[in-house]
């Protein structure tokens, strides 16, 4: 069954009303349902496709197109506790910082090409590059508005610690202020009744019962949760269609500063305050400082340097000299910045008190602090000093701008500086003379704690990347600003929901529930510990974490119990939620669950079906009242079979089978003209569009010569030993930038051959070149077989020039000469079908396997139909079918690897022979 995309529920049709009425509305609820707003109930903000759908169903399938994505550019510089690395380079096991700047753990990462993409720029000129789905916690003007206007927060002049996870708190309904209070009391002790007591106050009788009984005025605490005002989870394409707010066009979105990188003390050379001083104000060949402050003599003399005071007409007069003799010479020079002056990059990953210290030094010589506004600058004619200085203060929680200038004395111009400006939200200086100027942060320095979001512009299609961290809040910091980014809700309240709802079997046991994830970082890390995961759920829902069970009662809460299998219960009623994993051999089994949530069933593979057939289904089975098993399966829509059979069911009209899609015209209101003009313009009327725009399974073309139950019927998990490996090419056509095939695969000495990955990508020219060149080092293959037709020159000259190019940073130990060779279209029957209906009769006959899931490749196999003259060309096809005929006209040719690793026997032509 579908779900109706024009179906509102009443919560949705009151969210319309203005808020007047609203609030008219919300002032008759009682506290308990108050309260379940204010907690962020789910059936408060679902959207009606996020709804259970009404039935008898077993399976609740939730397929998404396009906008579920959280991707960021390849090139994202990531701030680790070692240094910097490329977001390209970033893998799981790796180190990152959190939005609290506390080192977290990548657990996962997804690559692909983001179409559309965006430059997202903040006020300090930094900017990420991310896709129109990537999500953020932002700030709006009026959620920073009910953070300063509220009475419940200590202080207001910075955000709260855990920034992300702050709702504006208020009093329950009916609350009764104390004047009005303290009015009846002094009625009633003067002998008025209840009744009459509050028909002169102008107070309900039945709140204002309890203080009177009490005889004082009884303190309400405020309450929160994520359904009140407060930062929330937004992607880019909401940042773009809110990006400014009022009639004068304000910008709207914020996003809080990091906090201070969380890292030990360091082993370093020199000391940091000494560093910082003699960077500011040291002569750079020896162990000198021009100073004319004493204060910074006595702070160097406490951490061990004593100075002595040269005769300024000595040193020609550049003002007091002091020579600071001993072992600073010989530390600057194992720092390695005698005659080199930078901030080292040990520096730069000390522990805070180190790192402040070193920003001391520099602050107390070199910086100063504009006392009306509380701007500190820092200035230097050293570039490398000021790099330094500017990620220094970004490790430290601030926020810097740098401008450019001239350097002058006396009318002479002595070349560039740089200034860095920053309202410092810490002491920055030791000098007492200028600390003194630094003034409290007063009630409009909240501003002094976030960038703004000044503008969101399109960027040209590029391949990207998303990171899945350990952190508390699934946040971690990116690009050179060091900004906190973030990585559907819809699983974890439907399985909470259900819990809570039916917490006792038959027998009056308490039941058991299941979520799994493709792995068991997946389920730890994203449906039960992650942000809109199982354990936030609950904690919304009025069931905070204890670290035990409550002693009796009827508290509730949610201890978790990170054993094997790790387990959540519920009290005070006991209901267990068991969390496991599909690449379990064990998954389910010895369990008789009430119900499960499977997120992500597109990414299990060719796990998929054994763990759902042999282990989930089977433990299905408790026996509860009034209520039969549920699954509810969140997932991408992918051609893989047991979702193929699931979306039959359910168009079929079968029962057991739910399905809701969801679509992009669906939140068509909420998202940037320019972005749905960009969707449209490319898929809206294509086949692909229907996946890419309604999430929805393609079905099969008739003519294809390929179907995914075909695929899938051969599918493996991993592949065999292989004898022989090879990449095929598709290069474009004019070199402009379309998308090239690259495809690898592999055979076996029995002539079974397995695609083993498919790295097509929009690229030209030398970038071509490199790319295939990585591949064939990546995937350690013997061969690049590419099509030479046609006006393709370019990438052959590019891929000789690219290859000697690599070839000389040792790129190629195992070849002498360029492992390629060029074939001919017509050498394979001319006709893209005559050379592909060959490689299609072997996957008929189940000798083509894939290893694991090529989603880009398997949809061109089976969208493309020959016949049609009016179809695409399709460039991954072609590099696999050029890649698999090459292979099978090498069965009869055996090649014996010699002890050298080198195997390449067949001739290699068309390139001069390098060497």
């Amino acid at each position: 069954m579908y779900t109706s995309p024009t179906e509102r529920s009443p919560e949705q049709k009151l969210a319309d009303l203005p808020q007047a009425a609203r609030d008219a509305w919300l002032a008759t609820l009682d506290d308990w349902t108050l309260s379940q707003i204010q907690a962020g109930a789910w059936w408060w903000t679902r959207r009606p496709k996020q709804t259970a759908p009404d039935g008898d169903w077993f399976v609740w399938l939730i397929m998404s197109g396009r906008g579920w994505g959280k991707m960021l550019g390849m090139d994202t510089p990531i701030p680790t506790p070692t240094g910097w690395k490329n977001l390209a380079s970033i893998t799981v096991g790796d180190e990152v910082f959190d939005e609290a700047g506390k080192p977290c753990r990548v657990t996962a990462t997804f690559d692909g090409i983001a179409e559309p993409a965006y430059r997202v720029t903040f006020s300090d000129g930094t900017h990420l590059d991310a896709c129109g789905e990537h999500q953020w916690v932002t700030w709006t003007h009026a959620e920073r508005k009910a953070y300063l206007r509220s009475q419940h927060e200590p202080d207001t002049t910075r955000f709260p610690d855990n920034w992300p996870q702050w709702r504006a708190r208020r009093l329950p309904a009916r609350y009764l202020r104390r004047e009005t209070v303290e009015q009846a009391l002094s009625l009633h002790a003067g002998g008025m009744s209840v009744r009459k007591i509050a028909e002169q106050v102008g107070a309900n009788e039945v709140p204002l019962a309890r203080h009177i009984r009490a005889g004082r005025y009884i303190e309400r605490e405020a309450a929160s949760g994520t359904g009140a005002t407060g930062p929330q989870i937004r992607t880019t394409g909401d940042l773009l269609a809110t990006l400014t707010y009022g009639k004068r066009g304000d910008t709207n979105h914020c996003i809080p500063l990091a906090g201070s990188l969380d890292l030990p003390d360091a082993d370093l050379p020199v000391d940091p305050y000494m560093l910082g001083a003699w960077l500011g104000d040291g002569d750079k060949g020896g162990a000198q400082i021009t100073c004319a402050d004493p204060g910074i003599l006595d702070e160097l003399a406490a951490r061990g340097y004593t100075a002595k005071c040269y005769d300024p007409k000595e040193r020609g007069g550049r003002g007091i000299q002091f020579g600071l003799p001993g072992r600073l010479r010989a530390e600057l020079v194992a720092a390695g910045v005698m005659g080199d002056k930078h901030i080292p990059p040990a520096y730069l990953r000390a522990s805070v008190q180190q790192r402040t210290d070193l920003l001391h030094g520099l602050m107390d010589t070199d910086g100063y602090l504009d006392a009306d506004n509380g701007q500190a600058e820092f200035t230097n004619t050293n570039r490398a000093i000021i790099d330094g200085f500017v990620e220094l203060v970004r490790s430290l929680g601030q926020k810097p701008v740098v401008s450019e200038g001239r350097a002058t004395l006396y009318g002479v111009d002595h070349g560039l500086k740089w200034r860095v400006f920053f309202r410092p939200t810490m002491p920055v200086f030791s000098l007492a003379r200028k600390l003194e100027r630094q003034h409290p942060e007063g009630s409009q320095n909240l501003r002094n704690h976030h960038r703004m979001i000044v503008s969101i512009e399109p960027i040209e299609a590029q391949p990207m990347r998303c990171l899945t961290v350990d952190s508390p809040n699934s946040m971690f910091l990116a690009g050179e600003g060091m900004i906190p980014t973030h990585n559907t809700r819809v699983g974890a309240e439907w399985l909470v929901e259900q819990a809570i709802a039916n917490p006792r079997d038959r027998t009056g046991y308490p039941t058991t529930w299941l979520v799994v994830g493709e792995t068991f970082a997946d389920t730890r890390d994203v449906n039960v510990e992650g942000n809109s995961g199982i354990q936030a759920t609950l904690a919304r829902l009025g069931y905070p974490y204890r670290d035990r069970a409550p002693k009796g009662g009827t508290t509730k809460c949610h201890t978790y119990v990170k054993n094997s299998p790790p387990t959540i219960t519920l009290w005070p009623e006991g209901q267990k939620i068991v969390c496991q994993s599909a690449d379990d051999a064990d998954v389910g089994r010895g369990y008789n669950f009430a119900g499960a949530w499977l997120d992500e069933l597109a990414k299990w593979g060719v796990i998929a079906e054994a763990a759902w057939k042999e282990g989930i289904m089977p433990s299905l089975r408790a026996d509860i009242p009034g209520y039969a098993p549920q699954v509810a399966v969140t997932t991408t829509p992918k051609p893989l079979h047991l979702l193929r059979q699931w979306v039959s069911r359910a168009r079929a009209g079968k029962p057991d089978v739910a399905l809701t899609v969801g679509a992009t015209y669906e939140n068509v209101a909420n998202l940037p003209p320019a972005f749905i003009r960009t969707l449209l313009a490319e898929y809206e009327g294509t086949r692909l569009g229907r996946q890419e725009l309604h999430g929805e399974l393609l079905d099969e073309v008739e003519g294809a010569l390929w179907t995914h139950a075909l695929i899938e019927a051969h599918r493996v998990k991993s592949a065999p030993e292989l004898a022989r490996k090879v990449i095929g090419v598709d290069p474009t056509g004019t070199g402009t930038g379309d998308e090239m095939g690259a495809v690898v695969v592999g055979a076996t000495r029995d002539g079974h051959m397995y695609v083993l990955a498919d790295q097509s990508r929009k690229v030209s020219g030398m970038a071509s070149a490199r790319h295939v060149w990585n591949m064939l080092i990546e995937h350690d293959a013997d061969e690049l077989i590419v099509e030479e037709d046609y006006a393709k020159t370019y990438l052959k000259d590019t891929l000789d020039v690219v290859y000697r190019d690599m070839q000389s940073e040792g790129k190629f130990p195992k070849y002498d000469r360029a492992p390629i060779r060029y074939v001919r279209a017509k050498a394979y029957g001319g006709a893209k079908n005559r050379r592909a209906e060959p490689v299609a009769m072997r996957y008929e006959v189940g000798r083509v396997h894939h290893v694991g899931i090529l989603s880009g490749l398997e949809d061109q196999m089976a969208t493309w139909d020959p016949s049609d003259p009016k179809a695409k060309s399709p460039d991954r096809v072609d590099a696999l079918v050029y890649a698999c005929l090459w292979l099978r006209d090498q069965e009869g040719r055996r090649t014996a690897v010699s002890s050298a690793g080198n195997n390449l026997t067949l001739p290699v032509t068309r390139l001069t022979p390098l060497g």
